[in-house]
């Protein structure tokens, strides 16, 4: 809020000076939207681009592709900012000129919502920034892939579009070419400044060629922003406006990972690793997040291992070792011992995160049928659980006792599960075992 006035005034001078310009865009129907005066260094020190042409070209044509995206960001940006301040009537105009110079975009640097281009960078800006949406970014980020590939698996981006170069493939499916850009160790790539005894970001991609020669900055950070990606994507710790989620995106390529973000909310630990053919997942989390967002962390959880053709499928055939360790160490000890208030809304708590499981077709009725039935995990969760469960029972023979006077103590959490049992059989098995764990 006290930077408010600041942000307006600058998204001001934007739209004063998108208002001129350049003679071949006169025929953009929304031409006004369009930033192509001033200028700008552009994508700059993109692979195989020469620097100083690239910034003789900006100056001459202005280059509307890279200013109007980001004008359009910041126009967006400032009416989500207006929105969280109450002040609705600015959030409504700077959406409508989001809305307008996504047009003047869209008529100039597509054709019909299609991109032409062999730089990596036209494709990343607008899928990251939200200029295409739906189907036109994801065949965007389809072509995206294709250029990758074409290109021997190197990226050609420069210091504005390489921090949300992978995180744009895998979010649309293509996280194995982003593994294989992650650990590309031939120049352009992160591994071959490392391979050349690097202990800074260099700033071009070649700051050291191979004969030896060094040029430019050799301490200059632009491309290091993929370490945004090793936090969000592959470890997934992902916290936007209040809510967290661990969602990972883990690659046999690469092994393992952990990383732990000490965040305003707290301490937040996510690690996988791949032991033969399983996969396991190191959890932790000790946030100020209200309990019930603890369902959400599960979600993204199992999201993130549906993310994986087969993946499901491993974990159960797996069952008498992988699976045990991933119920013991994430199930139980993190939506159950970290709920913040321990009493009978936990049930409703459990309840919700099943049928989330449920959600995923296939893996999620398998995964919750072996967590009942198979005697290996039942062993080790009944002995855990009990003292919750137990709680729980108690809880609801107090609400009972209090809401409908004369019923049976267990009456409510009988209605409770055969609600969903009507859906889902093996609920029926989750009856017994409850009843067998707690009385």
């Amino acid at each position: 809020e006290e930077n408010y006035g600041m942000m307006a005034r600058w998204l001001s001078f934007c739209e004063n000076r998108a208002k001129a310009s350049r003679p071949q865009n006169e025929n953009n129907p929304w031409k006004e939207y369009l930033m192509d005066q001033g200028f700008h260094f552009g994508e700059w020190c993109e692979p195989d681009v020469n620097n100083m042409l690239a910034m003789r070209k900006n100056a001459m044509e202005g280059v509307p592709e890279v200013a109007t995206a980001y004008y359009f960001k910041s126009a967006s940006l400032l009416s989500q900012i207006a929105r969280i301040l109450g002040k609705d009537e600015d959030a409504e105009k700077y959406a409508e000129l989001a809305d307008n110079i996504r047009k003047a975009w869209r008529f100039t640097c597509t054709q019909d919502g299609k991109i032409v281009s062999s730089r990596q960078c036209d494709y990343v800006r607008p899928i990251a920034f939200g200029l295409l949406t739906g189907d036109e970014a994801q065949n965007a980020a389809d072509d995206l892939n294709r250029l990758v590939g074409q290109n021997g698996y190197h990226l050609n981006t420069g210091f504005l579009s390489t921090p949300d170069l992978c995180r744009v493939l895998a979010d649309f499916g293509h996280a194995d070419t982003a593994y294989k850009l992650l650990l590309q160790e031939d120049c352009p790539s992160w591994l071959y400044a490392v391979k050349k005894g690097a202990t800074t970001i260099w700033e071009t991609w070649d700051g050291v060629r191979p004969d030896g020669t060094v040029h430019d900055s050799l301490n200059h950070y632009s491309y290091g922003a993929i370490s945004g990606w090793l936090f969000d994507g592959v470890c997934g710790i992902q916290y936007h406006d209040g809510q967290l989620a661990i969602a990972p995106k883990p690659h046999p390529s690469l092994g393992h990972a952990k990383a732990e973000w000490r965040a305003p909310i707290g301490t937040i630990q996510s690690g996988w690793q791949y032991e033969g053919n399983r996969l396991i997942f190191d959890i932790f989390t000790k946030t100020v997040i209200p309990y019930r967002d603890n369902i959400s962390l599960f979600g993204s959880i199992i999201d993130s291992l549906c993310f994986f053709s087969g993946f499901g499928e491993l974990l159960v055939q797996n069952i008498g070792s992988c699976l045990p360790e991933f119920v013991r160490r994430f199930f139980l000890h993190h939506i159950i011992n970290n709920l913040m208030v321990l009493n009978g809304e936990n049930f409703f708590v459990m309840i919700s995160v099943i049928y989330q499981i449920q959600n995923y077709a296939g893996f999620g009725i398998q995964f919750l049928k072996h967590i009942i039935i198979n005697t290996v995990i039942l062993e080790s969760c009944i002995l855990d659980i009990r003292p919750a469960l137990t709680e729980v029972i108690e809880f609801i023979a107090d609400f009972t006792e209090a809401v409908f006077p004369g019923r049976d103590n267990l009456s409510l959490l009988g209605i409770i599960v055969a609600d969903f049992g009507k859906k889902f059989a093996f609920f029926e098995r989750i009856c017994y075992n409850l009843n067998n764990a707690v009385m």
